[in-house]
């Protein structure tokens, strides 16, 4: 996995926005740095009332594994990951790793 310079905090608290998300899943090597770029320039468009999940899914957030798009079901499970090794205390590296080892993500 390849930090970053400007990293995000590891915790959260409140609703996740879609732009937090599309950090978090740079940094764990989810998606990669330039389907970031892609993603955060398509949603920073427009205000969107959708949820952050739902919105990533609609503009079609490409896997840094094989390009293909992630549905809702797939960004649920990334985030459900996360939050979950956030919550055991997993260091950043780890939670890569766990996510390099999840089929579906």
């Amino acid at each position: 996995m390849k930090q970053s310079a400007k990293t995000t905090p590891l915790t959260h608290h409140g609703p996740v926005q879609w732009r937090l998300l599309t950090d978090w899943m740079r940094e764990d090597g989810v998606i990669t740095a330039a389907e970031a770029e892609r993603t955060i320039a398509r949603c920073s468009r427009a205000e969107s009332a959708q949820p952050a999940l739902v919105q990533l899914a609609a503009v079609g957030i490409g896997r840094a594994s094989d390009g293909r798009p992630m549905d809702v079901e797939e960004l649920t499970q990334y985030l459900a990951l996360r939050a979950q090794a956030v919550a055991d205390g997993m260091r950043p590296l780890r939670l890569a790793e766990v996510i390099a080892a999840t089929p579906s993500l």
